[in-house]
């Protein structure tokens, strides 16, 4: 019974069991499909109306205001809304924001409480739409598209934003973000925005930008992430990171390849104000105006904290390589602080600092290179001026600049180093410093301009060689510079002033608008220089320009003769120039202004010091005619062709290509040579000489003309210096327009044999012929008189003719010159000797006539006489050797042979009669008849008449020369006739040859 009733209740368990578990399974199915049925009806329905609203309401609360078509549940994803979208974004002139989906995330835990609590929201599919299009303009749109991401409703009215990523423009963005009291963002004035449209400046921006984004190119989709962090109750504190890598990109700008690009946006603390940080690194970037390699560049914003309108602004740019159209670098290194406006695009202030090294362009290079800009607000409020052109837009700043560069290149100029410090503030800009070292010397400047008068001021110090610049000179520069030679650098001190043309004139006239105008004050030094030849040990002078004239009013050429000071002053404009002279002047230093002959004229000075000027030159450049000058010059101890002179001076005055000379006077021991004046027209090659004196020997004068005239005055030589007055016309070119006429007097004077102790008479050399006139002298104790004309028409051939008369000459004092010192002739000599035609070139064209009369003369050491005496003794001895007490005869030259017919010597006890010819080479063919007694005191005439036949024996022909003379009868009979008389000597006589000397004197002729 107990068993039986003990597996009695175990079975009523188990039936009890199986009841519940079947209960419980058809309970668990029917929940099941309850569930299966509500699912579907979620998911495909959508959550009904009492969830839907909570959880709307709940999202406005945060901040969200959205609608959606519905909320449905999906098994996987949760709660889904379908057809998303932001509630005020539907408005034209705003962005539309919609999402295919949104996985709503709702806390469960509040769900038990039945309240809706969203905790986040998963975005599918979102789009957001800006349509920019105007009227009348095509549709343009901005786009954000693909847009998924979670937003996270945290505790305390946080959000954050999880794996954001959306296309936009093809690139591929990213974003996480925090954002502290979230609801706050419904008060931002972006969302107020409904049936608002924007002003027309931000909508036409908005375009812009729609069409840039149209032209910017991507080899590949960049990646773009975005990191944002901040309170919506404080838009400041906001602050977050950008970063951009493309590979590369093609833009309006330029092209970029391998770019990173960083922006970062500080959040405002307590101490810091609101700041962004943006950085750009690239491996190759390039624009229109520059292309470079691995650029790097920052840029700092921040906000000041005291002023919320105004931004402190810092960037950085370093580049490898740059390359611009007109410049490059090796490298590039630029910084940049300023201040800036929110409200102006201008910067308020700052500083820029610029580096580059191994910089080229077409005009110059640069080992390295710095600019440090710092500009400002102006303390001077000027109006703007449409007249300052450029400088308007610079009025409200004031600038500092300074600049360097070292082991520059510009237009082939070397520029070891250069600097330069500029300030402006309105109205003047000022040049500080200007420094620029170049490898021989170097130059500094400063300048101030005053933009409103257009008045700039300068002033510089220069010491460089000047053929440094001679890349940037023109060609006539270039020439000019050539004519200098310089030793050392010149230093140039100058200070001057100009007006700068108009600044809105595009196109100034520079010469004809600023160089009237420019005013410079200055000074030059210059060591171991020449000009043209003309060289210096030093050259000092101060100098001004004004009105286009240069003047330098006091330059002085130190030389080892002494120092010249030189007054120059020249106009621009007319050319006209004025030089005042006065000191010493070496003539060598104008060996390089003239020509070869003035060079070899030069070589025959021989000076130890030089001529004193005292002289002022004008003219006009370029224009030899207008040169004039006047002055004095003075000169002592020098010599010309080794002929020496103490001193020289002379009044000068040119003009119109003709040369005065004033007074001149040369000076060489007690001889002198003067004149009134000495006139050179160079225009018609004439010289005029007036009242020219002189006591110098001629043949210095002739030697220092040159050694044709020394030759050709050599045999007339004045042992003590003639006293000469000239005065005349002197051709500077041939001889035809001559005129000269001397006034000669004095003595000794010798010419070949003739010694004569005083001679005086007057020349005329007038066109191409030279007069001699009233030609006087003491000739051997009596006088000489003659005239003499030359015809210098041709060098080759000059007919001439003169006339001289002797009277009372010493016969023996005549030859003791021309024959012998021993010579025992004696007599009173007188004739005269007239040439009618001969020329110097032929000797046997000489023509003329003449006599000749001796007095109580004694001949016979003559052999053309002596030949005579010898047979006149052979008869009576000595009656061959008695004194002659007159000889005459005339005679006549015809084609240099003289023929007298007439010669009669008479002496006491016989004469001879001379008829024949000799020659200028003194070759003789006469026949001379001697008769006894003829002169005899009363019986003379009488006893000749008889001894008429006798006088026939004496009659001989003499041949041979003058020197040498060959006489022979011209009857044999004498001979045989005379033998009885003497018949010794007679036979002697007859057996010597016909042609045996005589014991007479040889007989030397007189050179031609």
């Amino acid at each position: 019974m107990s068993s039986d009733s003990h597996r009695k209740r175990r079975r009523t368990g188990w039936q009890r069991l199986r009841v519940y578990f079947r209960r419980c399974r058809i309970t668990v199915l029917v929940l099941l499909l309850v569930l299966v049925c509500a699912g579907a009806y979620l998911n495909q329905i959508g959550l009904p109306g009492f969830v839907k609203r909570p959880v709307l309401e709940n999202l406005r609360a945060r901040g969200v205001d959205v609608q959606f078509s519905r909320l449905r549940l999906r098994w996987y994803r949760g709660i889904v809304a379908d057809d998303v979208r932001v509630v005020g974004t539907n408005a034209t002139t705003l962005p539309r924001f919609s999402a295919r989906s949104a996985d709503v995330q709702l806390d469960y835990a509040a769900l038990v409480h039945l309240k809706a609590e969203v905790r986040g929201i998963t975005l599918r599919g979102g789009n957001v739409v800006w349509n920019l299009g105007g009227t009348n303009e095509p549709a343009r749109e901005l786009s954000l598209t693909n847009l998924t991401g979670t937003l996270r409703f945290l505790p305390d009215d946080e959000w954050r934003l999880d794996h954001l990523q959306a296309d936009f423009a093809g690139a591929h963005f990213q974003a996480t973000g925090q954002i502290f009291n979230a609801s706050a963002l419904r008060e931002w004035p972006v969302f107020h925005g409904q049936g608002k449209r924007p002003s027309r400046g931000a909508a036409a921006r908005l375009r812009a930008f729609h069409d840039l984004l149209q032209q910017i190119h991507f080899i590949r989709p960049p990646e773009f992430e975005l990191r944002l962090t901040g309170d919506a109750k404080d838009p400041e504190s906001f602050g977050g990171a950008l970063s951009l890598n493309a590979a590369g990109a093609l833009t309006p700008w330029g092209e970029l390849q391998n770019g990173v690009l960083l922006a970062q946006l500080l959040p405002a603390q307590t101490n810091a104000p609101h700041a962004a940080e943006l950085s750009l690194v690239a491996e190759r970037a390039s624009t229109r105006w520059a292309a470079l390699r691995n650029l790097n560049f920052d840029l700092n914003v921040a906000r000041f904290m005291d002023d919320t309108n105004r931004l402190r602004c810092w960037c950085t740019l370093q580049a490898g390589e740059v390359k611009t159209e007109w410049a490059s670098a090796g490298s590039l290194r630029a910084h940049a602080d300023w201040i800036q406006s929110q409200t102006n695009a201008v910067p308020v202030a700052g500083e820029i600092d610029l580096h580059g090294e191994n910089m080229t362009s077409r005009w110059a290079k640069t080992g390295s290179g710095s600019a440090v800009v710092h500009f400002r607000p102006a303390s001077n409020n000027i109006p703007p001026d449409p007249a300052l052109g450029p400088w308007s837009k610079l009025l409200p700043y004031a600038l500092e600049v300074t600049a360097a560069l070292t082991n520059a290149t510009v237009h082939d100029i070397a520029l070891p180093q250069l600097g330069v410090a500029l300030q402006w503030e309105a109205p003047g800009v000022t040049l500080s410093n200007l420094q620029v070292r170049l490898p021989q010397g170097g130059f500094a400047a400063r300048a101030t301009a005053n933009v409103q008068s257009r008045r700039l001021e300068f002033a510089g110090q220069t010491h460089f060689d000047l053929r440094q610049l001679d890349p940037v000179l023109t060609e006539k520069s270039r020439a000019w510079l050539d004519h200098f030679t310089l030793h050392q650098p010149p230093a140039l001190e100058l200070a001057g002033h100009l007006t700068l043309p108009a600044w809105t004139n595009r196109t100034p006239d520079w010469r004809g608008e600023v160089q009237p105008g420019i005013v410079l004050a200055g000074s030059v030094q210059v060591t171991n220089a020449a000009y043209r030849g003309i060289s210096a040990l030093t050259a000092v002078t101060h100098l001004t320009y004004s009105n286009r004239v240069w003047h330098l009013p006091d330059l002085a050429l130190t030389r080892p003769e002494g120092t010249l000071l030189v007054n120059l002053q020249s106009d621009e404009i007319s050319h006209d120039f004025n030089i005042k002279l006065r000191g010493p002047f070496d003539p060598r230093l104008l060996q390089d202004q003239l020509g070869e002959k003035g060079r070899r004229g030069l070589a025959y000075l021989e000076y130890t010091t030089a001529p004193q000027l005292d002289v002022e030159v004008l003219g006009r450049w370029y224009d030899h005619d207008r040169l004039a000058a006047r002055g004095q010059v003075t000169w002592t101890n020098f010599s010309f062709r080794a002929q020496h002179a103490d001193w020289l001076e002379a009044s000068l005055d040119y003009t119109n290509k003709v040369l005065n000379v004033i007074h001149p006077l040369v000076r060489r021991g007690t001889e002198r040579a003067e004149a009134d004046g000495l006139r050179f027209d160079f225009a018609n090659n004439r010289a005029y000489l007036t009242n020219g004196f002189s006591d110098t020997d001629p043949m210095v004068i002739a030697t220092a003309i040159g050694p044709k005239t020394a030759a050709a005055v050599e045999h007339y030589q004045f042992l003590k210096p003639p006293v000469a007055r000239v005065h005349g016309v002197i051709p500077l070119k041939g001889e035809a327009d001559a005129d000269l006429h001397f006034d000669l007097e004095g003595g000794p004077f010798r010419w070949l044999r003739f010694n004569l102790p005083h001679i005086a008479g007057h020349i005329d050399w007038a066109h191409e012929s030279v007069t001699l006139t009233n030609i006087t002298a003491a000739f051997y104790g009596g006088q000489a008189r003659g005239d003499a004309w030359f015809d210098v028409h041709e060098h080759d051939r000059t007919p001439f003719r003169f006339a001289v008369a002797i009277t009372n000459t010493d016969l023996h004092a005549l030859m003791v010159d021309l024959h012998s010192p021993t010579n025992r002739l004696e007599g009173a000599l007188s004739g005269t000797l007239v040439i009618t035609n001969a020329e110097t070139h032929d000797f046997h064209s000489w023509n003329g006539h003449g006599e000749a009369s001796l007095l109580n003369g004694l001949i016979w050491d003559t052999p053309v006489f002596g030949i005579m005496s010898s047979v006149m003794n052979s008869v009576v001895p000595g009656i061959g050797n008695s004194r002659a007490s007159e000889a005459r005869g005339t005679y006549t030259i015809t084609n240099s042979v003289i023929y007298t017919k007439d010669l009669d010597i008479r002496a006491s006890a016989m004469r001879l009669q001379y008829a024949g010819t000799v020659d200028f080479g003194m070759r003789i063919d006469a026949r001379v008849q001697a008769e006894l007694l003829r002169d005899t005191w009363f019986f003379g005439r009488l006893m000749s008449t008889a001894l008429w036949p006798v006088s026939k024996l004496f009659e001989y022909r003499v041949t041979g020369t003058l020197a040498n003379p060959k006489a022979e009868p011209i009857y044999f009979l004498p001979r045989m006739f005379l033998a009885p008389l003497h018949p010794m000597k007679s036979l002697k006589e007859m057996m010597q040859e016909p042609n045996s000397d005589t014991n007479a004197p040889v007989f030397e002729p007189l050179e031609p």
